[in-house]
Order: structure tokens, then sequence, then C-alpha cells
């Protein structure tokens, strides 16, 4: 009986030893700052490369259909909106369809398969304006428990790969290749990786980043811009905020084709469809040739 009683106990131990409670992604004091390493041409000897910065805060809540969201922000603008149950079930409203997609479930196992919303010809609303989805499903090849960022964290490796090695999730984190981001734009970057990781307990650096400023004083707070409508049918208007002067915008295809660049001195202009054939295009703002912001629009 005592045996028993012994070994039951050891078995509540152990089950307790390795069960911990799920840590949140989405706290106000967590930040991230992921290498986005944009090549709008085929490699492996593009002639402009260059690596852009994305940087993410936790915004203020705002309510759709009875749930309550979290306005990430994206370089200092609003960005997607998000939410996590206690389960490690991370979702993402998208406004313009009123519908709600699972982005993260740290409740996998191994062999589990996740499906991914959004295919690289959907518009498909994406926390980052790079993101869109290379894979229709990833399967976990393994499960385990590391020490990073100051804690115990679930990590989820998939056997899918993209530029940088298997897709890895973190809990609390996210994606090591970013923040939410899902998987490389095909010929438009050469990938992404998150820098570093930022919480009430420290920064912490993360795929080879010797230094994280987090400073977003070079982005102008809410620049927005809006593509209405989006997908573009025949003509379509593209609307910017006047906080800081645009003088030059670029129109990328998805196989990273430059298709228009012109000059502008308004906060607005026209998209003509005819201009385009079908598929998803990605439009970026310039000053004084330095990018300002990014944004993509869908032609039918």
């Amino acid at each position: 009986m005592k045996t028993k009683l012994f070994f039951l106990f050891l078995v509540i131990t152990v089950s307790e030893t390795f069960t911990q409670n799920y840590i949140p992604m989405l706290h106000p004091d967590n930040s991230w700052k992921v290498a986005i390493f944009l090549n709008p041409y085929n490699p492996p000897n593009p002639p402009n490369p260059e690596t852009l910065y994305e940087y993410y805060s936790i915004g203020d809540i705002e309510t759709f259909n009875n749930q309550d969201y979290y306005r990430i922000i994206l370089n200092n603008s609003p960005s997607c909106l998000l939410r996590e149950d206690s389960n490690g079930k991370v979702y993402l409203y998208d406004e313009s369809t009123n519908e709600e997609s699972l982005l993260f479930d740290f409740t996998l196992q191994t062999g589990d398969t996740f499906y991914m919303a959004g295919s690289a010809y959907e518009n498909y609303n994406f926390c980052s304006y790079f993101a869109i989805a290379g894979y229709d499903d990833l399967t976990v090849q393994s499960v385990d428990y590391q020490e990073i960022a100051g804690q115990q964290r679930k990590v989820i490796t998939f056997h899918q790969s993209g530029y940088y090695g298997n897709f890895q999730w973190i809990e609390g984190i996210g994606s090591r290749n970013g923040f939410a981001l899902m998987w490389e734009m095909i010929d438009i970057t050469d990938g992404s990786l998150l820098s570093c990781f930022q919480n009430n307990q420290g920064t912490f650096l993360f795929n080879g980043a010797t230094s994280c400023n987090l400073d977003t004083s070079n982005f102008k707070a809410n620049f927005t811009s809006v593509i209405f409508p989006n997908p573009v049918t025949a003509v379509s208007k593209v609307q910017f905020s006047s906080e800081i002067t645009i003088d030059t915008i670029k129109i990328y295809d998805l196989t990273g084709k430059l298709i228009s660049e012109e000059k502008i001195n308004t906060t607005n202009f026209m998209l003509n469809r005819s201009k385009f054939n079908p598929g998803i295009y990605f439009l970026q703002f310039f000053n004084n040739h330095k990018l300002i912001s990014n944004t993509k629009f869908v032609v039918n």
C-alpha cells in the first residue's frame, strides 16, 4: 500500500514539474523587433539588397463581435487585431471580412497538423506587411521546453522550413521568424528573423543579433494609408496621412518586379485596374529615399 501511495505521489510530482501555466504572448509589456531581408530581385546578386526592421508593441483593447482584441502597433501605426485564450491559442481578427482565424496554437503536440490561413494569392491581413502563407498546413516535428527570455517556454518545431531553417513557435513570444510572420514573401524577401524581444524582465536577443534598439522615433507616429476599394476591380483611391511628406511611391508584384515608380506631391493617388494583371501587389511609401511604410493590395 505504501509503495502504491509513493508511486502515485511520484507521478503527481513529475506531472506538476512538467506542467506550467501558459505564458501569454499579448502582454502589454512585450515588444518585438523583426529584421526583414528585402530582396526585390532574384538572388544571388540583387542590385539593391537592404534590411528593413519592423517594431511591434501591444496597443489598446478594442471589441468586435463581443470579443476583446489587442490592437498591435507596428512602427508606431495601428496594425492587426489579436486575442488569445488561456490555453495558448492566438487569434487574428480581419476587419475587412469580419472573420477570425487561428494564428498560433500552443496546444499542438508532435504529429499534429496546423492549417495556415491565407494563401499566397488571398488578400489576407497578416500583421506584417510582408507576410503571406507559403504552406497550407504545418506538421509538428517536435515539442519541448527551453529556457528562453528568462522562463521555461514551450517550443514547437515544424517539419516545414524557410530560408533560415525549420519554423519554430516560442510560447509567449511568437514565431522565431518574426512577430506573427508566417512565411517569407516568395522572391520579395530572403526571409525574416526575430532580432529581439523585450518584456518586464529584460531584453533578449535572437538569431545572432548583437544589439536591440526598440526606439521607434525614426517612424512618424500615426502614418496611415487606406486603399479603397481593395481588391481593385476598376479604380481605387490610395489615401494617406499628411503628417509626413511622401515624395515617391513604388509598386512591386509578387515576383519582385518593379511595376511602377512615381513621384508625387499630394496625399492621394489612384490605382487603375487596367494597368495591372490579377494578383497581389506591394506598395511602398518613401520620403527622401527613406522607406516610411508598406502596404499591399489585390487586383482581381
